[in-house]
């Protein structure tokens, strides 16, 4: 039985990225990847990444092990700084995607990108280390891309109307660069915390909230590491909706080829039933279980689901 989407498998790939920060290449002079920036591009476009580390020359260029996503191309800005414009397909699955570095004395540690349905959008300034400075003003529909170092609080501000929905889904540790534990709060227009998440049952140490505006008026989504510890390379992609979030899928899985009844169930116990064609064998190589309820919102990530032959 094989795993497809699973939050296990997701844990232990993201485990091997960050072993593999920590202990870098295998081979004395390849190249090292020490932070790409950003680690998230938008699926069906084509976006530019910084890469810095050592042992780049002037051949570098980024292979992947997907044809979903590409280099398209590679400069080089330094022995310690690579630019690169990638491209990837309207069908790019929502996850990471591993690449190296080649140069001229081989290939690099494995680092990932992540691919997101959203525009993605830089961290934004005017949060200060107090959590005091004015939130960042955003649209719904982004993913951003941000770092948390010490004692940071990274702010943002989003205006609903009454009765509609804002869902807030952080990926930090699934990036696959540090174990970057963070707290997630969404507020009242009059500063009162909806919600505060820190782990949670879905994403282990990512957290994920969605609430419904009572009223009228800008919400306050605000992030920080849970012990207000960080560093350069604390990454995290925190992607800001409409999109309901189900916390539960049920069954959890289902056999390959199987026409299938599946349950969405969401924290504020709101059930949709969805009949699922799953794919054969052969095809079920990137699958990805998106239902969004009632809505065609895209869903940022996949819900983790199990396919197999029993």
């Amino acid at each position: 039985m094989s795993f497809r989407n699973s939050s296990v498998a997701e844990c232990k790939f993201s485990l091997v990225l960050a072993l593999s920060c920590l202990f870098g290449a295998c081979h004395a002079g390849n190249p090292i990847i020490e932070s790409v920036s950003p680690p998230v591009g938008q699926r069906g476009t084509e976006f530019d990444i910084r890469v810095e580390g050592e042992g780049f020359s002037k051949s570098s260029t980024l292979v992947f092990y997907s044809e979903e996503i590409e280099c398209v191309s590679a400069k080089l800005v330094s022995e310690y700084e690579l630019e690169a414009t990638l491209r990837t397909s309207e069908k790019c699955p929502l996850k990471n995607h591993p690449f190296r570095v080649l140069a001229e004395h081989g290939f690099s540690d494995m680092r990932a990108i992540r691919v997101t349905p959203f525009s993605v959008m830089p961290e934004g300034k005017g949060a200060d280390s107090t959590g005091q400075g004015k939130a960042v003003s955003i649209d719904k529909g982004v993913t951003i891309s941000g770092v948390l170092e010490s004692g940071d609080i990274d702010r943002y501000s989003v205006q609903l109307e009454k009765g509609q929905t804002l869902s807030a889904e952080v990926e930090a540790v699934r990036l696959g660069y540090e174990l970057l534990d963070t707290v997630l709060t969404i507020k009242s227009p009059d500063g009162e915390v909806l919600v505060r998440c820190d782990d949670d049952a879905l994403f282990q140490q990512d957290p994920v909230a969605s609430i419904v505006a009572a009223e009228a008026g800008d919400y306050e989504i605000s992030l920080h590491e849970s012990n207000y510890k960080g560093s350069l390379t604390s990454h995290y992609a925190l992607h800001l909706g409409s999109f309901p979030r189900p916390g539960v899928v049920y069954p959890a899985g289902g056999v390959y080829g199987q026409t299938l009844k599946v349950a969405l169930l969401a924290a504020d116990g709101n059930t949709s039933q969805h009949v699922v064609r799953l794919p054969a064998k052969e095809d079920a190589e990137g699958f990805e279980l998106l239902l969004a309820g009632e809505s065609d919102t895209s869903l940022p990530t996949p819900l983790p689901f199990r396919l197999g032959e029993l």
